[in-house]
């Protein structure tokens, strides 16, 4: 059917791309926050414009449009699917490539629907450009989102291996160690019994000791383990792990400003953990005395600030891998919440996770 000449095409494209450029930064969308999701965002609209425009030229009749032409006709699959592993690398929300794409759907019908030229308006009309408009923008949104999902799978991944790797430590490290230590106390122990020395009581007597540490250390390896938010808010989830799992030498309070809600499982077990380990480093590497742990729930999130009083560190000179900062980081990347550490030598540290509330409290 008669569309637009090409150098009219272009003229129309170009005129949309620019509005929803103009659009996207009115709104303040994070997709314009720099030049690389920007770019790629222009480039989107672009082939979409494009797809749209070829898709209606090749119909001699537009009320008996047919859209699953354009699934065909859109090779894109990889171009997306590396965009939607783009913005999940650059923390963008799902949510707000949907806004930009309903966003480019207002702005681009009207003009496309005058890049038809000499066609009459009618409601067929109409709903064609629509259905090949929505076509070509879902095409890639789909493909999009597998790239998406597929960032996040690896992430999650990585803090699972990175977790099975610190319970894998724990074992080895406190459980293995104090059992084989004992054992090292009752083969001194049977040698002295067979010399008739009183050496033999004070040996079974250390292996003992071991044993009961070792058996302590597994059962809070255990408790830990357990520990989940279920149907509990955090700050009662926190709570609870306090109480099951108090440490020797530290005291910790847990504050709460605002109304606290559920969130998501997925989201609040990740958030959890998070905060576990905030709370297992402050106590094994910083040695501090107090923790506060306070939680600030607002409309938009949930911001949880964990600050203890140790001996804190450079944030600069520390490896990424120490203190389970690696495994926290990638948490947080998973649920797209933001982790801040602040910390000096000798003045303790201040670790903020905030959770916006798009990830689904309620």
């Amino acid at each position: 059917m008669p569309v637009a000449e090409p150098a009219e095409r272009a003229i129309i494209r170009d005129r949309i791309v620019a509005s929803v450029d103009a659009t996207l930064r009115a709104q303040q969308s994070v997709l314009m926050d720099d030049d690389v999701t920007a770019g790629e965002v222009r480039g989107q609209v672009r082939d979409i414009v494009n797809d749209t425009l070829l898709a209606l030229a090749d119909e001699a009749d537009l009320g008996v449009f047919d859209p699953s032409a354009i699934v065909q006709r859109v090779q894109a699959g990889i171009a997306s699917a590396n965009i939607g592993r783009s913005r999940a690398g650059h923390d963008v929300h799902p949510s707000d490539s949907l806004s930009a794409a309903s966003a480019l759907f207002d702005l681009a019908l009207p003009r496309l629907i005058e890049a038809l030229g000499d066609v009459t308006f009618t409601a067929p009309t109409a709903i064609a450009v629509a259905r090949a408009l929505h076509h070509c923008i879902m095409a890639r949104v789909a493909s999009a989102s597998v790239g998406y999902v597929d960032v996040l799978l690896e992430r999650l991944s990585v803090a699972q291996t990175e977790e099975r790797m610190r319970v894998s430590r724990e074992l080895h490290d406190r459980v293995a160690h104090g059992i084989a230590a004992s054992l090292q106390r009752v083969n001194l122990g049977i040698t002295a019994a067979r010399t008739s020395t009183d050496d033999g009581i004070q040996m079974f007597t250390m292996a003992t000791g071991l044993l009961e540490q070792a058996l302590d250390d597994t059962r809070e390896i255990a408790l830990e383990l357990r520990q989940t938010v279920g149907n509990n808010v955090l700050d009662d989830a926190v709570r609870d792990f306090l109480g099951d799992a108090a440490s020797a030498g530290s005291t910790t309070a847990v504050h709460t400003e605002g109304i606290p809600r559920q969130i998501p499982a997925g989201v609040g077990e990740e958030v959890f953990l998070i905060i576990r380990e905030a709370l297992r480093n402050a106590v094994a590497h910083a040695k501090a005395a107090h923790i506060d742990v306070t939680f600030t729930w607002t409309a938009h999130n949930v911001a949880i600030e964990i600050h203890d009083d140790g001996i804190g560190f450079d944030p600069f000179q520390v490896r990424t891998e120490s203190m389970g900062l690696l495994t926290m980081r990638e948490r947080a990347d998973v649920i797209g919440a933001d982790m801040t550490i602040t910390s000096k030598t000798g003045e303790g540290t201040s670790i903020t996770l905030t959770v916006p509330s798009r990830n689904g409290t309620r």
